[in-house]
């Protein structure tokens, strides 16, 4: 007999003991635990829902503002209301929104909550002003538009219409009078068009003024030209006053009374109102940000609430913590002399139990107990120690065959395996290869987005150069039409020379007259002085004095005559000359205002390109960044394959281990006793 005295109620005891531990560390954890519920109760219910409350808030501002930009960036007044609706229920929400942060009101919160109300009310009353100035602007342009096409069609009815009528002229001075009109046209149409491309309203009413004057210059030629053609005035009054009215500072009243202004005045106030509007855009988004930075603030303050509630149940925690560990110290001591108590009666009994393991160690399978159930605990331990050698010795004759089954299946595991450690090699291989390849277009995509810079610098010279260029036609222009107003003097110069050419060779014709005249009076004197004989000699001396000088006065006219018709030739020669020139300086001044339109046109061009490199440079960051991610994702998957590279050659090994251990359990089965 093993042992005569129960240790079960002893064992009962200390557990008893050790369940009152248990209890009172239960019960302090469970009111330390109360304590922290309590403090995220409160987190739940006010600073939880309060930053519900601001993040709907903040979505509602942001899907607000999305409204009004997008509202603002519509250019056809039809579409505006759809979104009137939209920009009217978004309002009133955020409205409603602010209304709700009134009960988060408290001493930290309060001036906060105050601030962002002044901020959302500035911010509302300038988004509502945006949306009707949008609305009016949007109008005016309507307006603009359809002034400056009538002026279009003005220009161009009033212009051909003036040079069909004086191309059926043959008068050269309506000839004249017409190309002067139609070039001052020409000049107010160009700087009009100029104007109308500026979005400064002081360039605006600097043309204006311009016009005004050229307008003037432009009204005297068309008075001229009405008294040469007076059908003209008949036709073209009314149209010359609309085109005035169009391109100057003239102003009408409608049927109304109303004072009326042209295009040209018209667009200045769009231009005014345009900058007034983009004034009141710059205010929005400024607000906005003000709005969005005062949310901050509020959601910072709020935070640190919320911190200070959370370093209020970390302490609590702590000294949970700390209590927790002063009573395991407690139950750790107690446990253990317990434990003590119970070692020095379960020592001997243990002994002759140790002895039998240590038999069935060595591998002794027969060895028993033989004890009986009388009771006491450590014999049925005794008898559960020889039924369970029993069962031992038939478990190792089982484990002896499944040893067997098992070293047969590790064997084709490790062929598997091996197969398996080959491809994953090759697929390293391969990614390692797309790596590196994803890499060379890395760089490639970078050179790509540095070419495009390049070329957006030198889109930007190309465009400084034709704005010189342009600058350089203009001046062109200028000194051509100067020119051309000298040929014009030197035209009617050279007329007056001709002019006065031929009085003197009237005067001349007269001179010639009267010398043959005194030719045949001073022959008739000879002739009368020799009838006359001694006494008309002196009278026939003076005669043939008289007849030489009328012959010079001849010869002089006739040499006169002669030189005045080669005045005449070279001045109508010089005429025609001038006249080429005129016509050449008018194609030199349309050819500049057409090399000065394709200046422009090229300038559109180069625009554009430049628009396109940035473009193109952007999309090649972005695919660059794209580049990366891929080389990124290619370099996991390396990773992954060569984690199971390395998850698979672990198996091999674990395999080869399982094989081992498998021939070791038939060795190790071998060492017992089991016959």
């Amino acid at each position: 007999m093993i042992m005569t005295k129960s240790v079960l109620k002893k064992l009962y005891l200390g557990f008893t003991l050790i369940f009152i531990l248990f209890i009172v560390m239960g019960s302090l954890t469970v009111f330390n635990l109360n304590k922290v519920n309590e403090e995220f109760e409160t987190i739940s219910k006010d600073s939880i829902p309060f930053f519900i409350e601001i993040n709907k808030m903040k979505e509602k501002e942001l899907s607000y503002s999305n409204v009004i930009k997008s509202y603002t960036s519509i250019r056809e007044i039809n579409k505006l209301d759809s979104y009137k609706s939209l920009i009217i229920k978004d309002e009133n929400d955020y409205k409603e929104l602010l209304s709700h942060l009134d009960k988060y009101n408290s001493t930290n919160l309060n001036s906060n909550i105050s601030e962002i109300k002044n901020i959302a009310s500035k911010y509302l009353f300038t988004s509502e002003s945006l949306v009707v100035k949008h609305e009016n602007l949007l109008k005016e342009e309507i307006i603009v538009d359809q002034m400056i096409s009538d002026f279009t069609r003005f220009q161009t009815e009033l212009n051909s219409s003036i040079r069909l009528l004086v191309k059926m002229s043959d008068n050269i001075s309506i000839k004249f009078l017409g190309k002067g009109f139609s070039q001052k046209l020409q000049q107010i149409e160009i700087s009009t068009n100029e104007a109308i491309k500026s979005t400064d309203p002081d360039y605006v009413q600097k043309i204006i003024g311009s016009n005004n004057n050229n307008m003037k210059a432009l009204m005297a030629d068309f008075k001229r030209l009405s008294m040469k053609i007076p059908e003209i005035e008949n036709e073209y009054k009314d149209q010359m006053f609309d085109y005035k009215f169009s391109v100057s500072s003239a102003k009408s009243r409608n049927n109304k009374g109303e004072l009326e202004y042209g295009a040209l005045i018209r667009y200045k106030e769009y231009l005014i109102k345009n900058k007034d509007f983009e004034d009141t855009l710059s205010l929005f988004l400024k607000q906005e940000k003000e709005l969005a930075t005062a949310f901050e603030r509020l959601v910072d303050i709020a935070k640190q609430d919320l911190d200070n509630s959370i370093s209020e149940s970390n302490k609590i925690n702590k000294k949970s913590k700390y209590t927790s560990i002063v009573l395991s110290l407690v139950s750790f001591l107690i446990i253990a002399f317990i434990i003590f108590s119970l070692t020095n009666n379960i020592k001997k009994p243990l002994k002759e139990i140790v002895n039998v393991l240590n038999s069935l160690t060595k591998g002794d399978m027969t060895k028993r107990l033989n004890v009986k159930n009388d009771g006491n605990e450590f014999n049925e331990i005794g008898q559960n120690i020889d039924q369970l050698s029993e069962r031992l010795h038939t478990l190792l004759l089982d484990i002896k065959e499944s040893s067997d089954s098992i070293l047969n299946t590790a064997n084709k595991n490790e062929k598997m395996l091996s197969d398996s450690t080959d491809i994953l090699n090759k697929q390293k291989t391969e990614t390692s290869s797309v790596a590196t390849a994803m890499a060379e277009m890395e760089h490639s995509i970078q050179e790509v987005s540095i070419n495009a810079e390049t070329s957006y610098q030198k889109v930007q010279e190309a465009e400084q150069s034709t704005l010189i260029g342009s600058q350089l036609m203009s001046e062109n222009k200028e000194t051509i039409e100067r020119l051309q107003v000298l040929l014009n003097d030197s035209i009617e110069a050279v007329n007056n020379v001709q002019q006065s050419s031929s009085n003197i060779v009237s005067i001349l014709d007269v001179i010639k007259g009267i010398a043959e005249q005194t030719n045949l009076l001073a022959l008739n004197a000879a002739i009368e002085a020799a009838r006359a004989g001694e006494a008309g000699r002196g009278f026939a001396v003076v005669a043939d004095e008289v007849r030489v000088l009328s012959q010079k006065t001849t010869d002089s006219v006739i040499e006169i005559d002669n030189t005045i018709n080669d005045l005449q030739i070279k001045s109508k020669n010089a005429s025609e000359t001038i006249e080429v020139c005129v016509s050449d300086m008018s194609k030199s001044v349309e050819q500049v205002i057409s090399s000065t339109e394709m200046m422009e046109d090229i300038k559109n061009v180069i625009i554009q390109v430049s628009e396109l490199s940035t473009y193109i440079s952007e999309a090649s960051k972005e695919q660059t960044f794209t580049a990366k991610e891929i080389a990124k994702n290619i370099e996991d998957i390396n990773s992954l394959s060569e984690n199971s590279y390395n998850t698979v050659h672990s198996n091999n090994e674990e395999s080869i281990k399982l094989k081992t251990i498998a021939t070791k359990q038939e060795k190790i089965v071998k060492q017992f006793k089991v016959k």
